[in-house]
């Protein structure tokens, strides 16, 4: 849309129409289309001038054209498009913070017959201003387009790309060009894969214009996506040259579920997943080897265990080993609920980094928030496409990482009390200050 959007704004302004006025979400897009804008201009052979320095402080870019428009890229601050007579495109508008301010603002200028044109994919689920404007086009007076992906690619979107970037690689999905049209099964099988690569609440939104349901969704994609980095897990025998301390986290599974051992280094405000180990059906003895490596690590402090049902065993024989290096925790709706909540805290933080891998995102991706009857607090997962054998593993064991690193049991309050002899003595000290302080008072 950005691409074919700067064609249109470009032919606009070279045809003397009106001036155009395009916000987008950050610099880099902003200099993209201006760079598609020049690319334009050139293949149409219009004369146009650059200057990437403008006076304006909400200029971030201007392209001039001979017959005297321009195409002016703006920056996101409502205040950049009040009062401007001409086009105004608002780029990736569902990643604006202040949606709502600037579609206030830009919208008078459709008043004095210049468009406004608004697009993006759907970022941060139903509730939000972008998804309004989609419902509710009509009154808003908006005509209203969309294109899905799989839409796309049954038009012809995979036979370009395979002409231009000569092989598709997604996943388990890998095409050569071949110099022929590709069928309808490679065209699905290409979808199936760029779904799996991304997850399927990313897929729905970016790929499909379906927005998310985020008010049962508890761990948000907007949420999730800022805290993702590549290349920050470590090889097991890396792990002790690290700095700071390290945590564990063991989400105990025997057979329905994948039982998930999670690391995470703690240095200075940051809890960063260093090491995430999977296990699927493996016996008890087995998985007590795999975590007594982890416990023999020289920064290994704690590690907490899911103690819930078929979980007792294997804390019993580690708690024995490791003594109080090892907290059981029970799963109750209660305790995953207080789990649950540290985990969303530190990504809106930014605190807990998080690697990119896509059954992670979808394990927490897949946590709903349900209300009971009761009106308490529910923290439930649906199933993870990405690997139907973890019910959001790994999620709880980050979550019990970034417990035990808190160094606080859950459930057993921490109460210091002055012994019974040293209370008097603590009474007259508190007496003596009281009399300072008063005296204090009346000499003041």
């Amino acid at each position: 849309m950005s691409w074919t959007e700067a064609f249109v704004s470009t032919t606009e302004a070279a045809n003397g129409d009106w001036d155009v006025y395009i916000t987008t979400r950050d610099e880099d897009l902003a200099k993209q289309f201006i760079e598609d804008c020049r690319t334009w201009a050139s293949l149409i052979e219009a004369v146009a001038q650059l200057d990437d320095n403008p006076i304006d402080d909400d200029v971030i870019a201007k392209l001039t054209f001979s017959s005297g428009k321009s195409i002016s890229i703006v920056s996101s601050s409502p205040t950049a498009v009040i009062g401007k007579r001409g086009k105004i495109i608002i780029d990736e508008a569902g990643d604006h913070k202040n949606l709502k301010k600037l579609f206030e603002a830009a919208e008078p200028c459709t008043t004095w017959g210049f468009p406004l044109v608004i697009f993006s994919a759907h970022y941060h689920g139903k509730k939000t201003f972008f998804n309004e404007l989609v419902r509710k086009h009509k009154d808003y007076g908006f005509s209203f387009h969309h294109i899905d992906f799989e839409t796309a690619v049954e038009q012809g979107l995979l036979d370009r790309i395979l002409e231009k970037a000569g092989r598709v690689e997604v996943g388990r999905f890998k095409m050569a060009y071949e110099g022929r049209k590709t069928t309808k099964e490679e065209r699905k099988a290409y979808c199936e894969a760029k779904k799996k690569s991304v997850g399927t609440v990313i897929y729905m939104q970016a790929y499909m214009c379906v927005p998310s349901d985020e008010e049962s969704q508890f761990i948000t994609l907007a949420l999730y996506d800022p805290c993702e980095r590549n290349n920050i897990l470590l090889p097991m025998n890396m792990l002790h040259t690290l700095e700071g301390d390290l945590y564990g986290g063991l989400d105990f599974a025997r057979y329905a579920h994948l039982s998930v051992i999670w690391i995470t280094q703690h240095i200075g405000t940051q809890y960063i997943t260093r090491f995430i180990f999977a296990m699927e059906k493996k016996d008890t003895p087995y998985q007590m080897n795999r975590l007594r490596e982890f416990m023999q690590l020289r920064n290994m402090r704690r590690l907490c265990i899911d103690r819930t049902g078929p979980g007792i065993g294997i804390h019993d024989y580690a708690a024995k080993e490791f003594s109080s290096r090892i907290e059981g925790v029970n799963f109750s709706a209660a305790i995953k609920e207080t789990l649950g909540y540290r985990v969303k805290q530190y990504l809106e933080e930014g605190s807990f980094l998080v690697p990119d891998i896509a059954v992670v995102r979808a394990d927490f991706t897949s946590i709903q928030k349900i209300i009971t009857g009761s009106e308490n607090i529910r923290l439930d997962a649906t199933e993870n496409e990405e690997n139907p054998a973890s019910h959001a593993d790994h999620f709880w064991a980050g979550a019990l990482s970034l417990e035990a690193a808190s160094g606080i049991p859950l459930g057993k309050p921490q109460v210091t009390l002055p012994k019974p002899e040293t209370v008097p003595e603590m009474t007259k000290r508190s007496m003596r200050l009281e009399k300072y302080l008063k005296g204090y008072r009346r000499c003041s």
